[in-house]
């Protein structure tokens, strides 16, 4: 009947729960998540390099910037990427991938690499310095 005992009354001092040295800690909110997680050791796997053309050299006219990007990424860990790395306010966020181009050799038909760009749009007046 062991079984049973464990639901029988029991004196008030017995139900009381014994963790006097246990320290509760609070849940973390959401605000103080995104403060604690801008660290550029995140940023790291998500902004692969700068992506250097002549045509995306045209758009820092525009406030426009191109990088290279994990393919898992997406638009808003993208934005929080640059903002945390560059310090600027992103406005807008284009991502596109692009296919690997096709090489052969002799018979042999390989693939390079795929690539996933974003193109971030800073705000007015603000830039980034790629080197």
């Amino acid at each position: 009947m062991a079984l049973l005992d464990r639901f029988k009354n029991k004196p008030e001092e017995e139900k009381k729960p014994a963790n006097k040295g246990v320290v509760l800690r609070a849940k973390k909110t959401k605000a103080a998540a995104d403060k604690a997680s801008t660290g550029k050791k995140e940023f790291a796997g998500i902004l692969l390099r700068a992506h250097l053309t002549e045509k995306t050299a045209q758009g820092v006219k525009n406030n426009t910037y191109a990088f290279a990007v994990s393919k898992s990424a997406n638009k808003i860990e993208i934005k929080r990427a640059v903002e945390g790395r560059y310090g600027v306010s992103v406005v807008a966020v284009r991502t596109l991938n692009s296919e690997g181009k096709e090489r052969r050799r002799g018979v042999i038909v390989g693939h390079k690499p795929g690539l996933k760009k974003a193109i971030v749009t800073v705000k007015e007046g603000q830039k980034i310095e790629i080197q």
